[in-house]
This record gives structure tokens, sequence and C-alpha cells, in this order.
């Protein structure tokens, strides 16, 4: 059965990274058909208004208004975007914690296609608000903060100060929560380090992020006890700054 085809729209201020991403799409991307560019965010509203696309490839860094404004032009954006960034830690940032798929620049075909295939599923599913609300939240600080957790089924959104702890599993990492709730998540736990806020968060293993708040007992042995009565193991050199933390 072959595949329906998706109108996609290219948002971005470089000609060349515009028509590398055009050529990309053509080739290796047969199920999208792409509109006429944009260039900045007046532009791009334009052309979503007049052509209605399924899915945005939306450069976050753009000249006056960045690709952020874009979205806030949109109670309910009817399109589901893929945001590209070249260099922005705050962007970045950002986009992990809402579990909205960004490509940065330069760009890796393997992880188009799958941004793509990620987006079309999306689009199938008929719900391509979650992650973009909690881009907003994020972008925003409105309202209590989240954290969208992207899994085998979709996303579990939850609040930030649910998160107890975090444990490596290869290229995988599983988050713990409050009221015996556990989610086996696609992301290393490098990405979350990246992502969450030092305050509340630290890394105290190669294998562990824990919640500060959730700390109910440090033993001599190095041994952390968490709320949910789990022990977590400290790395020697992590013991004295864990300490100081927690002021002790």
């Amino acid at each position: 059965m072959k595949t329906a085809v998706m109108r996609a729209l290219i948002v971005d201020d470089e000609r060349a990274s515009r028509e590398m991403l055009r050529h990309f799409i053509s080739r290796y991307c047969e199920d999208l058909e792409l509109t006429e560019d944009a260039e900045d965010v007046d532009g791009a509203y334009q052309i979503i208004k007049e052509r209605n696309p399924d899915l945005v490839f939306l450069d976050v860094s753009l000249p006056g208004k960045d690709g952020f404004e874009l979205m806030k032009m949109f109670k309910e954006p009817p399109f589901e975007v893929i945001f590209i960034t070249a260099y922005s830690e705050y962007a970045i940032s950002a986009l992990r914690i809402s579990a909205c798929d960004y490509l940065m620049k330069p760009l890796d075909i393997k992880e188009l296609q799958a941004a793509v295939s990620r987006a079309r599923e999306r689009i199938l599913r008929k719900d391509p608000m979650s992650s973009l609300r909690e881009l907003f939240h994020s972008l925003t600080g409105k309202g209590p903060r989240r954290i969208a957790l992207a899994h085998a089924n979709g996303y579990t959104v939850v609040p930030v100060d649910e998160l107890i702890r975090f444990e490596s599993d290869g290229r995988y990492t599983w988050v713990f929560l409050t009221n015996d709730r556990k989610v086996l998540v696609a992301k290393t736990l490098r990405e979350f380090e990246d992502s969450l806020e030092e305050g509340e968060f630290m890394r105290i293993h190669n294998r562990h992020i824990i919640n500060l708040n959730f700390v109910r007992n440090f033993d001599r042995k190095g041994l952390l006890t968490m709320a949910d009565g789990s022990e977590v193991e400290v790395s020697k050199r992590k013991k004295e700054e864990l300490m100081k933390r927690l002021g002790i």
C-alpha cells in the first residue's frame, strides 16, 4: 500500500541550507511534497495560511522573529514541526524537555528520515500538539514545569517534581516517578543531564541522576536511599559535591 504524501514547508533564512534540505528530502523522503520555501517568520505564516502544510521544517534562529515566535502565532498549530538548529543551547534544552523533534546542522540523512517517520506517526494519530504544548511551557515558564517522556507507545507527560531518579540502561534510560511508576525512555542519561536543571538534579554516578528533593538517607558506604525506597550508589568523585549540595 502506497504511503500518503505529506505537504512540507522549509523555513530557513540561509539559502544554502534550504537547498540542501530540499535536496535531501527529494532524494531520501519520497513521501514528502515540498511547497515554496520561506526565509522568515512572516513569509512562513502566509504560506502556512495559504498552503496548509502537514509538516514544517523550522529553523530556530531566524532574522527578526525566531522559529518559536512562529509557533506562538497559532493557538493550536495545525501541522507537525521538525525544528532545525545549529548552536542554541537554550533551544536544544527546551526541545529535549518537550520531546519535540529537532535536527542539528549539518543534517544527517538517517536522522532526517527518522524524524519524518515520527512526524507521520503523530499526524496519523491526529495528536500533533502534545509535545508542542510542553515546548511552550518550557519557553514561557507558565504553569507547572513538566517533561514529556517519549516511549514506544507515545508520550508520558509528568510534572518535573514527580521525577525521583534516572537510571541508565545503555542507549535507554529508566525514569522512576512517584507512586511507584517507571518509564523506559529512548534517550541516554547524558541527554537528560543536559536538559535538567542542575539546582534540583545531580548526576551522582555514570548510571544515575537523582532529584535531590527525594533523598532520604546517605550512609557512610556511599549509598543513597531515595523516597521510593531504592538505594543508589554514589561514585567516589561525586561524594564531596553531593554532600555540599545536601548541606551535610
